[in-house]
């Protein structure tokens, strides 16, 4: 037991330190993270000073946006507003017939149904916090999507498009008013959560729809593999939430926190028992890099995924959609 302040809920009693190396790139180096005995919450202790370093040019979100090379003509992109209108809820005998015929990537389809959720159109005010080079609005704008922005401090070129846009900054150089914010797997990258959702509660519309993707405790994957845990991700991952820790930021901002979604995938496993077996995930022997050199085959991968599904309706997951509303 450590007498550490939780930075989320201010507890001092029953928190565990935890030591855990950084494994993405494998570098190897120990971070030490607090576990709150009051709210749950999982922090990193000591934030490096450079933190940029662990955001080598290799990171995955730096890519470019394969969705803005992409060739279009107005008969395919009419295809794609439908199916897309479809699997928001719009019910249409043509968009269903194009969904069966044509589906969707996968990871597009599952955050179209993320969306649904919110019972939004394709014309509404759509904001990524975190976008990287812009991968995620870029392909929501592919898919039919009239008004979307991405920010993030980090992005190396910003580009403009018929309803899309993709800047170089936070969400403090932000005004507006927007219907849709999402922050998909970068709000436990923050070292101000607080401040962050203060100023989305500044920009956000009255009937409008915070998402929040992001690792979630506690979880099966957590208590299965504990430091090794690939979610933990240090040290970029600053915070990973509980309810209760994210409820009490929410409060703060004036939020309140409507429905709480499982979303994760087999993804929990393989990379933590990796992680276990001392692979790194950009390691010649990952299942992320070379499959088929890895140490799992085709049907651990399903059973995980399958595991992965359970878990998820268990409520056991290691990945969760916050959905948010102004209060």
């Amino acid at each position: 037991m450590v007498g550490q302040n939780c930075r989320i809920c201010k507890n001092v009693e029953g928190n565990r330190l935890h030591k855990v190396r950084e494994m993405m790139f494998g570098r190897k180096e120990f971070f030490l993270y607090l576990e709150c005995g009051n709210c749950g919450c999982l922090q990193l202790m000591d934030i490096p000073l450079d933190l940029g370093q662990y955001y080598p040019k290799e990171y995955y979100s730096f890519a470019i946006p394969e969705a803005l090379g992409k060739k279009d003509n107005s008969f395919k992109r009419f295809l794609r507003i439908v199916r897309s209108r479809y699997l928001l809820g719009h019910s249409d005998i043509l968009g269903l017939l194009i969904n069966f015929l044509l589906p969707p990537a996968e990871k597009i389809k599952e955050y179209l149904l993320i969306l649904k959720r919110c019972n939004i159109d394709l014309s509404q005010k759509i904001l990524d916090v975190g976008c990287g080079e812009g991968n995620w609005p870029a392909e929501l704008s592919w898919y039919g999507f009239k008004h979307i922005v991405g920010i993030d401090p980090y992005m190396r070129q910003e580009r403009k498009f018929p309803g899309l846009e993709l800047y170089k900054r936070d969400i403090f150089a932000m005004d507006g008013c927007f219907d849709i914010i999402l922050f998909r797997h970068s709000f436990e990258h923050l070292d101000n959560p607080w401040d962050i959702l203060k100023k989305a509660r500044e920009i956000i519309s009255a009937d409008g729809w915070l998402i929040i993707r992001t690792p979630f405790v506690p979880c099966y994957a957590w208590k299965e593999y504990g430091c090794n845990w690939v979610a933990i991700d240090a040290p970029r991952h600053i915070f990973i939430y509980s309810e209760k820790a994210m409820e009490i930021l929410a409060n703060q901002a004036n939020f309140r926190i409507v429905d709480t979604v499982f979303v994760s995938d087999a993804f929990q496993f393989w990379a933590s028992q990796q992680y276990a077996q001392d692979i790194p995930l950009k390691s010649e022997r990952s299942y992320a890099v070379t499959p088929q050199k890895s140490i799992f085959k085709l049907k651990d991968i399903q059973r995980f995924n399958k595991l992965a599904r359970q878990l998820n309706k268990n409520k056991e997951g290691d990945e969760v959609c916050f959905y948010l509303r102004p209060q």
